[in-house]
């Protein structure tokens, strides 16, 4: 009778918890089992959010981690092989039913190759309703480097050096040039 009363007892607490998360709301979903993706979750969880994990993004596992109410939706999941699997996520999440009081979904996209996400972030500037706002590490170590290092560039026309001119290279001189844009002129 116990052994029934315990297997009773796990089939009913996952259905629990399924039922739980998907009637969840304010919370945020990671997708992937990426390091950026285990990086965002925690950072969220050290800031106090609500935070569900998922490995696929597909509509189903959306609406199972309670999509319909969440606040905010981080597509992460390794694309080396398939350079669309986040971009997929992003259409899934932007069309999981949402509930009254749910609120506006906020979706970021990682996207390893940074001319393939510039060209995405492009396409969805162009959009009415962007839906997605696609991110590359490279450029966001770049400009947070940069953003840390400006007062190195208060009193002095910028003179930088950057040695390799690999992703994060390249994301380093445009996001210099973008600050040396910014800051006012000298004499």
């Amino acid at each position: 009778v116990y052994a029934l009363f315990e297997a009773a007892r796990v089939v009913f607490a996952g259905s629990w918890r399924r039922m739980r998360r998907r009637h969840m709301s304010g919370h945020a979903i990671v997708t992937g089992d990426t390091p950026t993706a285990a990086a965002i979750a925690n950072g969220l969880r050290t800031a106090g959010h609500e935070v569900v994990n998922i490995d696929a993004g597909d509509a189903t596992s959306l609406r199972d981690a309670g999509g319909a109410g969440a606040r905010v939706v981080y597509a992460c999941a390794d694309d080396s092989r398939d350079s669309g699997i986040n971009v997929v996520t992003v259409t899934a999440a932007n069309n999981v039913p949402r509930t009254r009081t749910a609120g506006e979904l906020a979706v970021y996209a990682h996207v390893s190759d940074p001319t393939y996400a510039l060209a995405l972030r492009a396409r969805h500037l162009s959009q009415h309703v962007a839906g997605a706002d696609f991110f590359n590490l490279d450029e966001l170590a770049a400009r947070e480097l940069v953003r840390r290092d400006m007062a190195t560039f208060e009193h002095a026309s910028p003179r930088a050096v950057v040695a390799g001119l690999g992703a994060f290279g390249q994301a380093l001189v445009v996001e210099l040039a973008r600050m040396w844009q910014l800051l006012p002129p000298f004499e």
